[in-house]
Order: structure tokens, then C-alpha cells, then sequence
């Protein structure tokens, strides 16, 4: 039969497990400030490239930004000069390609350094999903990973791409697809990017949910919604919090003053009390624990 771990013992479990795996998981080399400069160690302290930057950041996908003379370029974990420090800000490379600011304007480069898409624009987001927003003379549109423009920049706000569709923010909200097709108009007040297949939007103060056709799917009825997750997503009704299935269905009723979402669990807190649900409703735990509380299932042997 299942058992549950008391929260004494699984705190001691987790413990345990945590201490195990924290060593593995450490990067190999991490930002060391030795004075007012930096540079890297590896997790016993010892110093693998010399303190001589003004600014260090982990390491991602083998590259790190560093600064230099209050501009900033990329090493890799060698210690080697990638990308020079010439930027007036950098970010992180996404899709590789990353955002480089240079005279007050932003562009893109590969990971040699090399510029794919000039410094011209007044603001660019990460590469996400093959595009990237971008913002000219106060308009944002996207281009591809070539620089190419392929939504031009005419619209107030536009978010990333998301299951292929992007969310076009003005007085009214709507989407548009990667040509740039405005596939469901901008007719309402808010909108949330499309997770597992649906989009939250709200109308006249009420919230609901439509698929990528624009249909609305779950009536807008709620005070607020969220994006869909392991097929639930939470829901607000009168103040009170719970949980949609993808079909509308309220599995879990608006009764709750707080609830914390994770992978088939549901933890809820009613009257300043923590309990813990599954994501088909049913209670595990009922709501008399004074902290938000973790369980581990131990499975029929």
C-alpha cells in the first residue's frame, strides 16, 4: 500500500539527497572577486583564471560575460577572449545569437564575436524559437535569426513567440503567427501567452481561455486565470483561488486563499493552514499544517 514520509523524516531524506547532488551540479568554474577584480575558481577555491575583470557571470553553454573597462565581451572556460570587451552591454546567447548594445543601439552576434544583425535598433529581445522582437522609432516587429525583417515594426508592444504565436499588446490585445498574420484579432483587454494549446484572455473584467483559432474554449467567467501546466491551471472566483481542467472542469473549487502549483500535486492553504491535492482533486493531506509543506510518496513495494 502507499505510504507518506513524515515531514521529519523527508526532511532528513531531502537533506541527504541535496548534500549527494549539490556537489555534482556545481559548475566547474565560478566568479572569484579577489579585491575589486574578478575572475574564476573552481569549487575548492582555487583560482583557474586570473582576477583581472571588473565584472564575471557564470558560465553558460561555455561561454561567460565579463567586463572590462565598463564594457563587456565574452571567454570561454579556458579563459580565452571570445568576444572582445567592446559592448556597452551584453546579454546571454540564446539560440546562438545574443543581444549586444554598441552606440546606444542593439544588434546581435554569433558566438565568434562576429555580428549577424547591426547595432540599429533602439531595443531587442533574446532569440526565441527562430525570432526575435525588436523595437524602431517606438515600434516593435521581429526578425529571424539572419537579420532579416519579417514583421515589421508598426505595433505598440509585442511579446516572444509562444507555440507560435506572439501576443500583440495596444489598447486591445490579439495574436499573430510567424508571417504575420493577425490570426485573432486584438479584441481583448489582457491576453496570456498560449501554453499546452490555450491562451488566457480577459474581457469586461472577466477571464477565460481560447484555443489557437481564436475560439474561446472556457467561458470567460473568472476573476483571473494563469497559464496551463501539467493540464490544470489556477483560477480566481470571488477572491477565492482554485484549479481548471484543460475541458473547463473545476477540479479543485475556488475555496482557497493560496495555492502553489507543482508536478501532480496541488498544495493548498485555507484559513492560514497548508494541505496538500492531487491534480484530480482529491486531498491528500487536509489544510492543518502552519508551512507550506513537501511530501514524498513511498510506492507499493
Amino acid at each position: 500500500m502507499k505510504r507518506i514520509l513524515p515531514i521529519a523524516v523527508l526532511g532528513v531524506i531531502c537533506g541527504v539527497l541535496f548534500c549527494a547532488t549539490v556537489s555534482a551540479r556545481l559548475p566547474e568554474l565560478i566568479p572569484y572577486r579577489k579585491g575589486a577584480l574578478w575572475g574564476y575558481s573552481d569549487s575548492l577555491g582555487n583560482i583557474k583564471i586570473a582576477c583581472k575583470y571588473t565584472g564575471a557571470e557564470f558560465f553558460a553553454n561555455g561561454l561567460a560575460k565579463v567586463e572590462l573597462n565598463d564594457k563587456w565581451g565574452f571567454i570561454n572556460n579556458a579563459g580565452k577572449t571570445i568576444v572582445p570587451c567592446v559592448f556597452e552591454d551584453a546579454r546571454l546567447f540564446s539560440d546562438g545569437m545574443a543581444v549586444v548594445k554598441l552606440d546606444g543601439k542593439f544588434g546581435f552576434i554569433d558566438k565568434t564575436g562576429k555580428p549577424v544583425v547591426p547595432c540599429v535598433y533602439d531595443r531587442a529581445e533574446n532569440l526565441e524559437d527562430g525570432m526575435a522582437a525588436v523595437r524602431l522609432d517606438k515600434k516593435w516587429g521581429f526578425i529571424d535569426k539572419t537579420g532579416q525583417i519579417v514583421i515589421p515594426c508598426m505595433y505598440k508592444f509585442v511579446t516572444d513567440f509562444n507555440e507560435g504565436l506572439a501576443e500583440l499588446w495596444g489598447d486591445k490585445n490579439g495574436f499573430i503567427n510567424k508571417e504575420g498574420q493577425q490570426v485573432i484579432p486584438c479584441i481583448y483587454d489582457y491576453t496570456w501567452g498560449f501554453s499546452e494549446g490555450l491562451a488566457g484572455v480577459k474581457s469586461d473584467g472577466k477571464c477565460g481561455f481560447i484555443n489557437r483559432t481564436g475560439k474561446i474554449v472556457i467561458p470567460l467567467i473568472y476573476d483571473d486565470v494563469w497559464f496551463f501546466e501539467y493540464g490544470l491551471s489556477h483560477v480566481t472566483l470571488d477572491g477565492k483561488l482554485g484549479f481548471i481542467n484543460k475541458a473547463g472542469r473545476l477540479v479543485i473549487p475556488c475555496i482557497y486563499d493560496d495555492v502553489i502549483h507543482l508536478k501532480g500535486m496541488v498544495m493548498v492553504k485555507l484559513d492560514g493552514k497548508w494541505g496538500l491535492a492531487n491534480n484530480a482533486g482529491k486531498m491528500i493531506f487536509p489544510c492543518i499544517y502552519d508551512n507550506q509543506i513537501y511530501f514524498v510518496e513511498v510506492w507499493r513495494q
